[in-house]
């Protein structure tokens, strides 16, 4: 079997620049000129290294133009707020310190915490790893718990966990310490 990265090229320039699309529109001269600029500041993507997932993962790509046209959640005037809740009791400083990160990251959206609910105080299966001997959360349950609460203004709500979570429905175990909920999915590396 062909490893994937034997069968990906390296984005050419052209395909690159045909990826961004046009900027003739954008009214935003600091975002167009860096957009226009990327190639300068930014390197290519380099083929998969031996430690990088898609030399071992066969995964199907998908074009800009079908994620365009797919029922990806859209910021809108109606849904444009970000919630962050910790699922744990955590240091309030460490909470804001998220909130501000994603307000930066996600500008302009509405960057705001809430906390409706304790991961103790739900029934989420959890498991103790057989590596690690540490306790893990079952993902796919607390998103159902989490879509409840998802507030109507919400474009998302990233949650906030120390422990690992993992998901029957996957291979391997979600090895992250957040875990975002959205109208459209959940993702583990969002």
């Amino acid at each position: 079997m062909e490893k994937r990265s034997e069968v990906f090229a390296v984005p050419t320039a052209a395909a690159r620049a045909k990826a961004l699309g046009s900027f003739a529109d954008c009214k935003n001269l600091l975002l167009k000129k860096t957009l226009e600029d990327a190639d300068k500041y930014h390197k290519p993507l380099p083929k998969p290294g031996p430690d990088d997932w898609l030399v071992s993962h066969t995964e199907k790509g998908q074009p800009f133009e079908v994620y365009e046209t797919s029922r990806h959640n859209k910021v809108t005037a109606a849904r444009n707020v970000i919630y962050v809740h910790p699922l744990q009791e955590m240091d309030k400083a460490f909470v804001e310190a998220c909130q501000k990160f994603c307000a930066a990251f996600y500008y302009p959206l509405n960057v705001k915490i809430i906390q409706k609910v304790d991961l103790k105080g739900i029934s989420v299966a959890s498991r103790i790893n057989d590596d690690t001997e540490k306790i893990q959360y079952n993902a796919s349950q607390i998103l159902k718990v989490m879509m409840k609460y998802l507030p109507a203004d919400a474009y998302a709500m990233i949650c906030i966990l120390f422990d690992d979570i993992y998901n029957l429905s996957l291979i391997h175990i979600c090895r992250c310490r957040r875990y975002a909920v959205c109208r459209s999915r959940w993702s583990p590396y969002h």
